[in-house]
């Protein structure tokens, strides 16, 4: 019975936190509650145009924190908690239309279903279809249809857009942000020590600039919450 009060009790947070997320204006990637003892951690991971940088994502979860604990006693009963509040990683899959969309101009490896893969820099999406420039000069438009992606993740880029590159996604009208090669990388803050710190990790078979990865997620310092405090 405790562990069905326990559950009930972790649904009602994830339900009152997408509630406050959603109404600051920011999309619910995940949210997960892990207790540890008498103490929660609670992760949730989120997402908006134009993305989300560190200063937002600690306004976020202090706002978040101080709903909690004015207004959802009843799913957070007395025990203490930790909230991070994280942005999706470089790495992250791309599932949903709104992922591609946020990703225009980047460069992608795509799954298909028929296990085919493709490189290719996202350009448009819309509810039902993909389009992506490919080819050896980068410009060829290509459709695909999102149900035929088997799996989809941005690739961190070293070298910035070339000009006809650049071009090509203006004369889609495809909006970019500022043009940098390290663009892709924010500065992560760790919730646990509040200290910045780069989280790239480097592949050792093919070359550190071919095959060096970032998580790029922006990580809010962890509020402590109810008891904790």
């Amino acid at each position: 019975m405790a562990r069905v009060k326990g559950q009930l009790r972790d649904d009602q947070l994830r339900a009152a936190i997408s509630s406050l997320v959603n109404s600051a204006g920011f999309d619910v990637e995940e949210i997960t509650v892990r207790l540890a003892g008498g103490h929660r951690l609670v992760r949730a991971v989120v997402d908006r145009d134009g993305g989300v940088d560190l200063d937002t994502a600690a306004a976020l979860s202090r706002d978040i924190a101080t709903a909690l604990d004015d207004e959802y006693d009843a799913a957070l009963g007395e025990a203490a908690y930790t909230l991070e509040i994280t942005s999706r990683g470089i790495g992250a899959p791309l599932t949903l239309p709104r992922h591609f969309r946020r990703a225009a101009g980047r460069l992608a490896t795509i799954v298909r279903v028929d296990g085919s893969v493709l490189a290719a820099r996202i350009a448009l999406v819309d509810d039902t279809t993909l389009t992506v420039l490919t080819g050896r000069d980068g410009l060829e438009q290509m459709p695909i249809l999102l149900s035929g992606i088997s799996s989809a993740k941005v690739e961190v880029e070293f070298s910035p857009r070339s000009p006809r590159v650049l071009a090509a996604l203006t004369d889609l009208g495809v909006l970019l942000p500022q043009d940098s090669a390290e663009e892709a990388m924010p500065a992560q803050e760790s919730a646990s020590n509040q200290e910045c710190a780069s989280n790239q990790e480097c592949a050792s078979n093919q070359g550190a600039a071919a095959n060096q990865e970032s998580a790029s997620n922006i990580d809010a310092p962890g509020i402590e919450g109810k008891d904790a405090r």
